[in-house]
């Protein structure tokens, strides 16, 4: 059985494994050394990783999905294809956050507002006059009947300026926040410019619906 290990352990220069299974069941391995490891990032979809890590390994057919093992032996995270091919690692403790809510619930459950959203330039005087840092943030195009934000009083046109203290300026910022769990059911403050006038809103987050096949 496998032992399960710690990222955090890693540095750059440890010698790491990465393992996976040909096709007729032949255990493959290449080996390497941990070239960046560095903080917390948000993949291109969205998920929220606990660490970023990048293995020098070479990942040949089969290889992603498979484990990254540290010299002591333990799996220290699961290997995947980064840019232009390279490796990147996802680590145990992410792993294992999306392992657990998928034995809970079945699926992968992330917060909801019941919007729809897109990128606006706010025009130079609007930003001074309201001293914001940068002109780009996110305007709502769809506001859903009966959805949190509809609740919360949003309106359509609202220009959303923070979210929970965060400054948002694009929608991949506001669907990454919205990418915990944990903000499920939570009230969140919102900072929202209408009528040329910074206000704030309280919404409850609530969970994406699936989708219907």
């Amino acid at each position: 059985m496998a032992k399960i290990g710690d990222a955090k352990t890693l540095k750059v220069g440890h010698l790491v494994l990465g393992l996976a299974r040909g096709n007729e069941g032949d255990l493959k391995a290449a080996m390497g050394a941990v070239s960046v490891v560095s903080g917390a990032w948000r993949s291109m979809s969205g998920g929220n990783i606990d660490q970023f890590i990048r293995p020098d390994i070479t990942l040949y057919s089969g290889f992603a999905g498979g484990p990254l093992v540290d010299a002591a032996g333990f799996v220290v995270g699961m290997n995947t294809s980064g840019r232009r091919g390279t490796a990147l690692t996802i680590p145990t403790a992410t792993v294992d956050r999306v392992v657990d809510q998928l034995l809970a619930k079945g699926r992968i459950s992330k917060g909801y507002l019941g919007v729809g959203m897109q990128p606006v330039r706010l025009p130079n005087n609007l930003k001074t006059a309201l001293n914001l840092s940068s002109a780009t943030r996110v305007i709502v195009l769809n506001v859903e009947a009966s959805g949190p934000a509809e609740k919360a009083g949003v309106l359509l046109g609202d220009v959303l300026v923070t979210f929970d203290g965060v400054t948002v300026g694009d929608t991949g910022d506001v669907l990454a926040l919205l990418n915990s769990s944990d903000r499920i059911g939570k009230a969140v403050n919102v900072q929202i410019i209408r009528g040329r006038v910074l206000i704030e809103l309280a919404i409850a987050v609530g969970e994406r619906p699936t989708k219907k096949e």
